[in-house]
């Protein structure tokens, strides 16, 4: 991909990533958020707190959105986004916003856009050296209130104690065990036994996925995982997932996990042996 020339972005002062774009769920860490339709506002510090796409827990906003303008050369859709190639009035420049129908040729402003670097779209197979997710101006976009309501909580679905065995054969692990070792595994495939706690679908191409199997502990924050896929199991199913674990995985704006599992495949979990 081309590098892209010096652009005219403006900084806002209020919002962050996908600020005033979606609804925050979490588990154990903030979780990419789920889109509702409310008027546009500008987002106040409260609000893009909730809003927070992947932030760990403790963690605050490392830097202001933008605005970006310009005419459309190019739009492609998938799921939940709309992707617009952006003549600005120093050179072309990636944005995504929540899926909208947009014309090409049409003049449009992003606003709340904030940059990733070398972000991968599985739904397109391709990686963009520099994108900016944001919100259409003029397009609907919920509202934090929701996800205020719901941070931190596990869905009644899911059974206070949970006591999952551990899946059998190579590469096999428990929650705790990743979590601990996953400095050895950085970059291995690993298979995990657990019970689905906390899903959000459609966030950057790929389904969130909260796993827990009894292990490890909350005070340490042991005993949750998080797996990304494109796969969306349901909250309480016991599955079996294949994935690779990656370490100290960084979404930029100062949002980052220590350990997680990415390209996760979800199989229904074997009966339990009598």
């Amino acid at each position: 991909m081309q590098k892209m020339p010096r652009r005219s972005i403006q900084p806002r002062a209020a919002g962050f990533l996908f600020a005033a774009a979606f609804a925050l769920s979490a588990v154990s860490c903030k979780d990419p958020p789920k889109a509702e339709a409310e008027p546009i506002a500008p987002p106040t510090a409260a609000s893009a707190r909730a809003v927070a796409p992947h932030a760990p827990m403790g963690s605050a906003p490392a830097a202001a959105a933008m605005s970006l303008e310009g005419k459309v050369a190019e739009t492609m859709d998938v799921s939940s986004y709309t992707y617009l190639h952006i003549e600005t009035s120093s050179g072309k420049v990636w944005a995504a916003v929540p899926k909208s129908q947009v014309a090409v040729g049409s003049q449009v402003a992003v606003d709340n856009a904030m940059k990733m670097g070398n972000f991968h779209s599985p739904s397109l197979n391709r990686t963009f050296d520099e994108i900016f997710f944001g919100v259409l101006r003029g397009a609907p976009a919920p509202a934090a209130s929701a996800a205020a309501a719901t941070a931190g909580s596990t869905p009644a679905s899911v059974p206070s104690v949970i006591a999952v065995p551990k899946a059998s054969g190579a590469n096999a692990f428990t929650v705790v065990e990743l979590v601990q070792q996953a400095d050895k595994l950085n970059g291995k495939p690993v298979v995990l036994q657990a019970m689905v706690v906390k899903v959000n679908a459609g966030i950057l191409d790929r389904t969130w996925v909260h796993l827990r199997d009894g292990s490890g502990s909350e005070s340490d924050k042991t005993n949750d995982i998080l797996v990304t896929s494109t796969e969306t199991p349901k909250v309480g199913e016991i599955v079996v997932v294949r994935g690779k674990l990656v370490t100290n995985k960084d979404f930029g704006s100062g949002y980052s996990y220590k350990v997680m599992v990415e390209e996760g495949a979800f199989t229904a979990a074997p009966p339990a042996k009598k």
